[in-house]
């Protein structure tokens, strides 16, 4: 049942998260920089870097071509994307304390690392061409993280900003990447290694962003409280038990079964900790959350992802 191969992967995905979060908290213990170099990264983040992100690579995946070869996986993921934000916000009701914790583990037990986490690691496990199809499968997963997942932490006095939840920087770039991918219009080149090169720094800027919020606890305050341990129990096990029972009983098999469990077994995205502090919110519990979950990953995704092949076999 233990898959060494996906614990492998799993190692070194989460080692080099790791180096790149201990040297935002480095920073900041010694003084090098402060709170505010935390918001001004995610700031670039939500505002260049992911923007970048999407425009590096959704143009490829929306083609026709792979809308009509993969509708289905489009549907599944509309689908569970609907439902697994509905059970998120029943269990944040359970657990959040005030708003902002009600609205950050809306996002937690919501969204998953998909993206710098998850694409190596399924690529690993079953192969590029399944890669490919999850990747598809995340376009509307992605697109509900950058509007609804983004509108949760929006400092506003609105119950619903519709502006700022469609119309980020983030939303507006994958409208951009829908027109190309659909035209086939295509940046010239030197505007393309831009973009290339200002997207590759998303990942990067997102785990200093969190290394440096951390840096506001010491190393044994990292892995104590009871809190966090729940909360990635829930991210990593129960959530994708739950909805591995009904997408078992409803008949999805194979490639589907794979792709939706595998897009709900990863740990914690960043963005619960970068769209919070790219408002000047504190999102100190956010960042020790999502640090907790990366490290429980490590044991709980060789298991997962052993029991997701064989049961999609069946």
């Amino acid at each position: 049942m233990f898959n060494l191969q996906v614990f492998l992967l799993t190692l070194q995905k989460v080692a080099f998260l790791l180096v790149v979060i201990f040297i935002g908290y480095f920073l900041r213990k010694t003084g090098k920089v402060d709170r505010k170099a935390a918001a001004t990264l995610s700031f670039l983040s939500t505002s260049i870097f992911s923007p970048a992100y999407v425009l590096k690579f959704l143009p490829d995946q929306f083609t026709v071509e792979n809308l009509k070869s993969n509708l289905w996986i489009l549907i599944l993921s509309i689908c569970l994307v609907f439902f697994t934000v509905i059970a998120a916000r029943v269990l944040a009701k359970l657990f959040g304390k005030d708003d902002f914790e009600f609205k950050s583990l809306c996002y937690v037990f919501a969204f998953a690392n998909t993206g710098y986490f998850g694409y190596p690691v399924i690529e690993g496990v079953f192969g590029p061409e399944v890669l490919a199809q999850f990747m598809i499968f995340c376009i509307p997963l992605n697109m509900t993280i950058f509007s609804y997942g983004y509108g949760l932490f929006l400092k506003t006095k609105k119950k619903f900003d519709f502006k700022n939840t469609f119309f980020s920087p983030v939303m507006l770039s994958y409208y951009c990447g829908i027109f190309m991918g659909l035209t086939g219009f295509r940046f010239p080149a030197f505007l393309s290694d831009a973009v290339e090169a200002t997207g590759a720094c998303m990942s990067p800027a997102c785990m200093l962003s969190i290394g440096i919020v951390l840096g506001s606890f010491g190393i044994k305050e990292l892995l104590s409280g009871i809190r966090p341990y729940v909360y990635g129990l829930i991210r990593l096990i129960l959530l994708p038990a739950l909805f591995g029972i009904i997408l078992f009983f409803i008949g999805i098999r194979e490639v589907y079964f794979s792709i939706a469990m595998a897009s709900l077994s990863l740990p914690v995205g960043l963005n619960v900790v970068v769209f919070p502090e790219s408002f000047g919110m504190d999102s100190s519990k956010n960042a020790k959350i999502c640090f907790v979950s990366i490290l429980m990953s490590m044991i709980t995704l060789p298991f997962v992802f052993a029991l997701i092949q064989t049961i999609a076999r069946m």
